[in-house]
């Protein structure tokens, strides 16, 4: 059975045509023929590597932006302003939790007081790389990535 890897390969992404150029995708001879084909006709040089795997770290970025974005990532999505919002409030929730945990302030089990310690320290730390993470896609890979 032949195929037309000509047309197969134009489907691809950049990120799998350089998979099937470098052999990390195994297929016949024509197919990583037609990718290096494909890969210059996108504009790219295969001697420069560097500048294709910044293209597809650009390209990862941009799908999970449009992931947060889209259907799914609207039920999910929260911008930089309200994860540094939820970051400032669980720092307020764990100083009170570690505060009650010393003092005892609120008559209650110890465990309980340590659950609630923890998950207060889960929702600091999770919203702080939330949001360090698209501060940093705003000012610093993304634009350095488009350029």
């Amino acid at each position: 059975m032949t195929y037309d890897w000509q047309e197969i390969v134009k489907k691809k992404s950049l990120k799998e045509l350089y998979s099937i150029v470098t052999g990390q995708i195994p297929l016949p001879k024509e197919a990583t023929e037609a990718a290096k084909i494909e890969i210059t006709n996108r504009g790219f040089c295969l001697d420069d590597s560097q500048r294709i795997i910044k293209q597809i770290e650009l390209d990862i970025l941009i799908e999970e932006q449009n992931f947060e974005s889209g259907t799914l990532g609207k039920f999910l999505h929260s911008d930089s302003k309200s994860d540094f919002k939820m970051f400032r409030i669980a720092i307020v929730m764990t100083i009170f939790f570690i505060i009650n945990m010393i003092f005892n302030l609120i008559k209650t089990h110890w465990g309980i007081s340590l659950l609630f310690l923890l998950g207060a320290l889960f929702i600091t730390i999770s919203s702080y790389f939330s949001y360090r993470k698209k501060v940093v896609w705003k000012n610093g890979d993304g634009k350095e990535l488009l350029n």
